[in-house]
């Protein structure tokens, strides 16, 4: 019987139907598509998370931030019915939404000054991927110049991607007179550079006003490297002799001690060496020089802005101190002019005629004093027409290291402002630039 039951257990398990096995590799390949879906949308598979392309201009660094719309919505924190459109009421918002998005996420510093951007009303803009056209929120976006920019500096640091995912890069392409630059950002390196084309033979200029210099560390007197030295050496010694020898009543007392002379040593190696590295060499005539001109020039940048705030908040990159609140009063009132009717001031370029630079001496290393005369290119547009005007200054300053970098503490005109050229055109639908006499 046990033989027959055998065989009969045995002949039905072989009729019983098979089940299948491979539930586990297609949920863990399901997994792994849904995990690596949107990173291989940032790696070129799908269309790029957020990309853009910038012109290097005479006035303005400008171009368009385009981002897909499902991606925009997550970070903005709303939810819009249907996000590859832009309903009617939808743009303002989505206007203010980038301002405050890409206004944190992308630092952009020209000449080592960092330059608010103005974004405008989006659209969608399809770009087509992979043989396929893919609609992507387009916001176009400017970045005031007054001068030829030498160097542009940008960084990304915003990597939130969709759920399960961080967001692997980000390409922004700038464009000169010579060629397109295609600049990387990732997690790992959200720094990029771009810097002016220079023809053969052409001297490199000096860095902007708060742009890094790569200069090796100050030298370490090597008067506390013996006393510091010394001060380890003898703890090791002592320590050492307390433990061979086995004091018993002065063993934890020397030990103690070891101890206390190590943490001392230490303390003051780190304390010496953070008052070494801390303070940065002064620059010399020619840095001292590029510092002044990007700061000035950054003053008048803020009649690019529209917004308190804004105007502010460049001021704030180039004055410091109580001049800075005198400075605001200054530009705001020459920005708009009370007395014009409504008349609105843009400034086209500043151009710097001469600069004489006193650079830092002992006891005071981090300020410097400049002589400088420059002009000013601009106009004034209102009732149905232009003024356009050179007007030439003559100031002293004095320029100081702050927390935050270089900036002007303090300016007196010693020559009264001189208008060297006036126009008067007919106003363009778009506008001109514009001059307003400087701050005093």
């Amino acid at each position: 019987m046990r033989g027959a039951s055998s065989t009969s257990s045995t002949a039905t398990s072989r009729r019983a139907p098979r089940r299948c096995r491979c539930g586990v590799p297609v949920a863990v390949a399901l997994a792994l598509v849904a995990t690596c879906a949107p990173r291989a949308q940032a790696h070129g598979l799908f269309p790029d998370f957020v990309t853009g392309q910038l012109v290097v201009g005479d006035r303005f660094l400008e171009g368009s931030i385009i981002v897909l719309p499902e991606l925009f919505d997550q970070w903005s924190g709303h939810s819009r019915q249907e996000p590859r459109s832009i309903a009617p009421g939808e743009g303002v918002a989505l206007q203010a939404d980038a301002a405050a998005i890409f206004g944190a996420a992308l630092v952009v510093e020209i000449d080592g000054l960092r330059v608010l951007g103005v974004y405008d009303l989006p659209s969608i803009q399809k770009v087509l991927h992979n043989e396929r056209w893919v609609e992507y929120l387009a916001f176009p976006v400017r970045f005031p110049l007054v001068a030829p920019p030498q160097r542009i500096g940008m960084v990304w640091s915003r990597w939130e991607g969709f759920p399960g995912a961080a967001l692997d890069l980000v390409i922004l392409k700038v464009e000169d007179a010579l060629a397109v630059h295609e600049l990387i950002f990732q997690e790992h390196e959200p720094e990029g550079f771009w810097t002016r084309p220079r023809p053969p033979g052409e001297a490199v200029s000096a860095p902007g006003a708060n742009a890094a210099r790569p200069r090796g560390p100050a030298p370490r007197p090597a008067s506390g490297d013996l006393a510091v030295g010394g001060a380890f050496a003898l703890a090791a010694l002592v320590a050492l002799a307390a433990l061979w020898r086995g004091w018993r009543r002065m063993r934890a007392y020397t030990a103690v001690g070891a101890a206390v002379l190590l943490a001392v040593g230490l303390a003051f190696d780190g304390i010496r060496r953070g008052a070494v590295e801390a303070a940065p060499p002064p620059p010399d005539a020619a840095e001292a020089r590029a510092i002044f001109e990007a700061l000035q020039a950054n003053v008048y940048r803020a009649f690019a802005y529209k917004r308190d705030t804004d105007v502010y908040d460049a001021l704030a990159q180039s004055v410091g101190g109580a001049l800075l609140d005198r400075i605001y009063v200054d530009v705001y009132r020459g920005l708009v002019m009370e007395d014009g009717g409504g008349a609105r001031s843009r400034v086209d370029k500043v151009e710097f005629q001469d600069v004489a630079v006193v650079p830092p001496r002992a006891p005071a290393p981090d300020v410097f004093r400049v002589t400088s005369r420059w002009r000013v290119h601009g106009a004034v547009a209102h009732w149905g027409h232009e003024h356009r005007r050179v007007v030439e200054h003559v100031a002293r300053f004095n320029v100081a290291r702050e927390p935050d970098g270089w900036r002007i503490i303090h300016v007196e005109e010693t020559e009264m402002p001189r208008v060297v050229a006036r126009t008067v055109t007919s106003a363009t639908a778009g506008g001109s630039g514009s001059s307003a006499v400087p701050p005093r």
